[in-house]
C-alpha cells in the first residue's frame, strides 16, 4: 500500500507520469498488459510452492439439523431435523484426534441450532480433552439458549473464542421473523441478555445483521439501539448481510429493491463506525488461493449422520466420506468443489478479480452485481485506513484521512 499525498494523485489522475517506485512496485502496468492472466498465472504459482497439508485441522460440526427457531429465510427449512447422537460425537472426536497430524485445532459448532444438542459439544470436548488434542471453538448461534452455566462450561470446556449470533431487527420484528417454538417468552430481551452474559466471560460476540427491504427500515432503529447497549465493548463486532437464495425472492433478485437494501447498509455502516462496532477489514500478505472451507484441503464438515461434506449449505447431498469409511475421502468430489464457475464480462476490469473466487457450488459466490462490488471496495478502503493506523502513529487522523480517500 501506498499514501499519496492530494496534490501527488491529482496529478497522476491528471494524466503526468507516474512516479518510478509506482511502476516498479506494480501499481502501474503497461495499458495493454493483461493483468488478468497474470492474476491466474500468480495463482497457480503460489498453489505450486504451497505444501500440501496432510493434517485436517478445521472442523464445523453439526451438533443437530434441528433448531428452536423457524426463521422464514432458512437455507435448511427442508432439511432432515436429525440431532448427532453420542456414538457418533464419540466418533468425530477420535477422527479429529487421528487426523489432525499433532496440531491445534479448530472447531464451529453448527446447526440447525447447534446449542439444541449440548451433549454432542460437551462429549467432543471431553474427549479431545482426553486425547490432549489442543483445540479452540466458536459456534454460529442465534443465542437463545445460552445461561450462565452454559457460558461458564462454553469459556472453560469447549475452549469457546466467538460466537455468531443473528439479530433481524427491534423486538417486534426479531421475534416475529425468529419465530421461537417456546411461548410466553421475550426471545429478543433474553438474547441481548445472553450476549451480555458472553462478553461478560470474555467471549466475543459478531452480530450478524440480516437485511432485506422487509426490515430495512427497522434496521436503523436497531443500529441505534446496539450503538446504545454495546458502544465501547471491544469483543463485540456488528457487520450486514444481505438475505439471499433460490427459494425465496429476495432483494437482490430485484435491481431497484437491491439499491434501497444497499444504500441502507451504506447509510447504517457510517453510525457503526463512528461507535467503533464495525469489522476492520485487514489485507493479507499473501495471494488468495482459495475462497473457504469448501475448496482447501485442511476442511470437512461432520453431519449428525457421520457424513463428512465440504460446505455447511450442503446437509443432504455432495458427501465426501463417512466416519465409519477408512478415512480416505472421495477425491472425485473434493474437486468438484473447487471448480471455478466460468468468468463474466464484467471480470475483465473488476478491481475485485485478484481475490473474488468463484466456486460453482456456492450460491452466494456466483452472485455478482453493481452494489455489491461497490460494498466491497468500500470494504477495501476501509482496510486500507486501518492497516494505515495500525502502522503509523498519526498525530492528526481527520486530515490523513482525507488524504488516504484520495488513493
Amino acid at each position: 500500500m501506498v499514501l499519496l499525498s492530494e496534490a501527488e494523485a491529482e496529478g497522476i489522475y491528471a494524466g503526468a507520469h507516474p512516479f518510478p517506485e509506482l511502476v516498479a512496485k506494480w501499481f502501474f502496468v503497461p495499458k495493454d498488459y493483461n493483468e488478468v492472466t497474470l492474476c491466474r498465472q500468480m495463482r497457480t504459482v503460489a498453489k505450486m510452492i504451497a505444501s500440501e497439508q496432510k493434517a485436517i485441522t478445521n472442523y464445523t460440526i453439526f451438533t443437530t439439523t434441528d433448531c428452536n427457531a423457524r426463521c422464514f429465510y432458512c437455507f435448511e427449512k427442508n432439511a432432515r431435523r436429525l440431532p448427532m447422537h453420542a456414538s457418533v460425537a464419540e466418533k468425530t472426536a477420535g477422527f479429529i484426534a487421528g487426523h489432525c497430524g499433532g496440531k491445534k485445532v479448530s472447531l464451529s459448532w453448527f446447526g440447525g441450532e447447534p446449542l439444541f444438542n449440548r451433549e454432542a459439544i460437551d462429549i467432543i470436548c471431553r474427549r479431545l480433552r482426553e486425547k490432549e488434542v489442543s483445540f479452540r471453538s466458536s459456534m454460529i448461534s442465534n443465542g437463545y439458549l445460552f445461561d450462565k452455566e452454559m457460558v461458564r462450561a462454553a469459556k472453560d470446556d469447549w475452549k469457546l473464542k466467538k460466537v455468531q449470533i443473528t439479530l433481524d431487527g427491534t423486538q417486534e420484528v426479531y421475534n416475529k421473523a425468529k419465530a421461537y417454538i417456546y411461548k410466553g417468552v421475550n426471545p429478543f430481551e433474553r438474547v441481548i441478555g445472553n450476549i451480555h452474559l458472553l462478553l461478560d466471560a470474555g467471549i466475543t460476540v459478531h452480530i450478524r445483521l440480516n437485511i432485506d427491504v422487509y426490515n430495512a427500515e427497522d434496521l436503523a432503529n436497531l443500529t441505534n439501539y446496539l450503538v446504545a447497549e454495546f458502544s465501547g465493548e471491544r469483543n463485540l463486532l456488528v457487520y450486514f448481510r444481505p438475505l439471499y437464495g433460490d427459494s425465496v425472492h429476495f432483494a437482490v433478485d430485484d435491481p431497484v429493491k437491491r439499491r434501497v437494501v444497499y444504500e441502507k447498509i451504506e447509510q447504517l455502516q457510517k453510525v457503526l463506525d463512528k461507535a467503533g462496532l464495525s469489522h476492520s477489514y485487514m489485507f493479507s500478505r499473501f495471494i488468495k488461493t482459495n475462497r473457504c472451507m469448501a475448496d482447501t484441503t485442511t476442511s470437512l464438515t461432520v453431519l449428525p449422520s457421520g457424513y463428512f461434506g465440504k460446505c455447511e449449505h450442503y446437509t443432504d447431498e455432495y458427501f465426501v466420506g463417512h466416519l465409519d469409511g477408512d478415512g480416505k475421502l472421495d477425491k472425485k468430489e473434493l474437486s468438484a468443489f473447487k471448480e471455478l464457475c466460468p468468468e463474466i464480462p464484467e471480470c475483465r476490469s473488476c478491481p475485485l478479480y485478484p481475490d473474488c473466487i468463484r466456486l460453482t457450488r456456492c450460491t452466494e459466490a456466483q452472485l455478482c452485481f453493481p452494489e455489491q462490488r461497490q460494498e466491497w471496495l468500500r470494504q477495501i478502503r476501509a482496510g486500507m485506513r486501518a492497516a494505515f493506523y495500525a502502522k503509523k502513529d498519526v498525530q492528526n487522523q481527520e486530515t490523513t484521512s482525507a488524504d488516504i480517500n484520495t488513493c
